[in-house]
């Protein structure tokens, strides 16, 4: 094993600061590059990098329902945000400051169907329309069809790939809104935002089976490359979930809370096409090719917390409690502390951005996150950053510096919240 520390002379040079915490990084049988993390070697504390805010955008008055449901965001290169649903012109453009630049879309009789014609938009429910899902057309979620969750949607360059809900077909759109492929039989999952690497390939999250999970890599011409595992579980439920199976109109639904602080696995495709990987019950990351073909690791020092009955008892309080009071008794029926590891785990949550950075949420004991850690591509520890808000790991998009998130006011209205990456010291 090849083993070397940076020199401190060189990483001061890399980094910028000096008299920090330096990674030491070692070869592994087999060429495979470790960074070992022993603190922040950047800043300390949250005294480094920033979100600032920068606008909020209230999609609601630009529905035609005066009600908004977002379904996706995705940034473009050029700081613009496209948002997907759920009104008539259904991917609406917003600038920098919030402003509404463009809407891509229009009614459905209007429009050829074919492609490089524009893309229409169909306004009736799943129920009323024989064809949903006509070419090139974007759907709207109607009163009738809102159990039909899930929505995708990339950007890179001038095209976009978009799936307008759960087992609609994939689109992919120029940035006039002209269609330009609609492949067949690929539908996407929405367990993970749609990727375009700068390979011009698209990730597509789908289920081959239900026993397996996997990306399809789609050519923006639609032509399909090859599927790659993912190390996901889509299944509903798994063993020591708490489960809530309710009479719905259709028949019996199911509502499932996850047991806190249960570990995960996580992978994300990088910009680069690489992928990264981790399960929150260690703090070690991988670099992938594929899922089986490593080509780095690191980790970082850990902060873990031991839960005493107390906590245990507090925390199916917090998880089960809902506005559904059926729910609620099964939920509190069924949980158990032993359910709830007593551990916590060192991270719950991560998100790559632009530049392929690594943001990974690191919770207190509840399972909230109180801060982040940002990694460079090469895995290195550059220090905490002060999480902009409690749902960034939630319906966001992350652009090179650049922050959207969806948030939800008191009054149940969703609003786009917008955050700029301040990298140098405020003066």
């Amino acid at each position: 094993m090849k083993r070397r520390t940076v020199w401190p002379f060189l990483f001061a040079l890399l980094t910028g600061c000096a008299g920090h915490a330096r990674p030491v990084i070692d070869t592994l049988p087999g060429g495979i590059v470790r960074v070992r993390n022993t603190g922040p070697t950047v800043w300390r504390d949250t005294s480094g990098w920033r979100w600032i805010p920068t606008a909020t955008i209230d999609v609601s008055k630009e529905s035609h329902r005066g009600k908004a449901e977002i379904v996706a965001m995705a940034w473009r290169d050029d700081g613009t945000l496209y948002v997907l649903g759920p009104s008539r012109n259904a991917i609406r453009v917003y600038g920098a400051n919030g402003g509404l630049l463009r809407k891509l879309g229009r009614d459905r009789d209007t429009v050829a169907r074919a492609p490089g014609a524009p893309v229409a938009l169909s306004v009736d429910s799943f129920e009323d329309n024989d064809d949903p899902f006509g070419w090139g057309e974007l759907v709207e979620f109607t009163p009738a069809s809102e159990s039909w969750q899930g929505g995708l949607i990339a950007v890179r360059s001038d095209t976009l790939a978009v799936q307008y809900r759960l087992h609609s077909p994939l689109r992919i759109l120029g940035s006039n809104g002209n269609l330009l492929a609609e492949p067949e039989d690929l539908l996407g999952l929405a367990w993970q935002p749609l990727t375009i690497d700068s390979l011009g390939r698209l990730w597509l999250p789908s289920t081959p089976d239900s026993s397996r999970s996997a990306w399809i890599r789609v050519r923006m011409n639609g032509e399909v490359i090859d599927t790659i595992s993912a190390p996901l579980d889509s299944s509903p439920a798994r063993p020591g979930d708490w489960c809530a199976y309710l009479f719905v109109p259709d028949g019996v639904g199911s509502q499932c809370v996850v047991a806190p602080h249960r570990p995960l696995a996580i992978a994300i495709p990088r910009i680069d096409g690489l992928i990264i990987a981790g399960n929150t019950v260690n703090y070690r990351f991988a670099v992938l090719r594929s899922m089986r073909d490593t080509i780095r690791v690191f980790d970082a020092p850990a902060t873990t917390f031991t839960l005493s009955d107390a906590q245990l008892d507090s925390l199916i309080i917090l998880k089960t409690t809902s506005t559904d009071t059926a729910a609620q008794r099964e939920w509190r029926a069924q949980a158990k502390r032993s359910d709830i590891p007593r551990t916590t785990l060192p991270w719950s949550q991560m998100a790559l951005d632009g530049d392929g950075r690594l943001w990974v949420g690191v919770p207190d004991w509840t399972g909230k996150v109180i801060r982040l850690q940002v990694f460079t591509r090469e895995g290195v520890l550059l220090g905490d950053v002060p999480p902009p808000s409690t749902e960034i790991f939630g319906l966001a998009a992350w652009s090179r510096d650049r922050l959207a998130v969806v948030e939800k006011e008191a009054s149940g209205k969703q609003v786009i919240k917008t955050f700029h990456l301040q990298t140098t010291p405020p003066k």
